[in-house]
């Protein structure tokens, strides 16, 4: 369960590595998977000199908008099994709601599949629980 301020890892190759969550954009204020949110990047990887020549500039302070795909809170599904991961972790997106990044670094679960922008998101997954 992810509310206002949660700190969440990235789980794509795009340059921020964590972000903070300052908005959910769903009637709870509660996000589970699939909830897209708005956050801000709290740590990135990349330079000023590199991300000054790329298309996506997602340096430290700036926004975007993420995809929530892993809970530390145990999940419930209707065939009786449950759902858990080690850490909140989220997958951010550009402006045109596609992946900021290339590919996908750790499992996703079998729910994000029912989303509207699930057919990149499976398909560069390694592992789909």
């Amino acid at each position: 369960m992810i509310l206002k301020g949660s700190l969440l890892k990235v789980l794509d190759n795009s340059a921020p590595t964590y972000v903070k969550c300052i908005h959910i954009y769903n009637k709870s204020y509660i996000g589970l998977y699939n909830n897209i949110i708005l956050a801000v990047v709290m740590k990135s990887v990349q330079n000023l000199k590199i991300n000054q020549k790329s298309k996506n500039n997602l340096l430290k302070g700036t926004l975007c908008k993420a995809v929530i795909v892993q809970l530390t809170r145990k999940f419930q599904r209707n065939d009786g099994t449950s759902v858990k991961f080690d850490n909140n972790s989220c997958i951010v997106l550009n402006k045109q709601m596609s992946l900021a990044g290339t590919r996908l670094i750790g499992p996703v679960t079998y729910e994000l599949m029912h989303s509207v922008l699930s057919s990149k998101f499976t398909s560069l997954a390694p592992l789909v629980i």
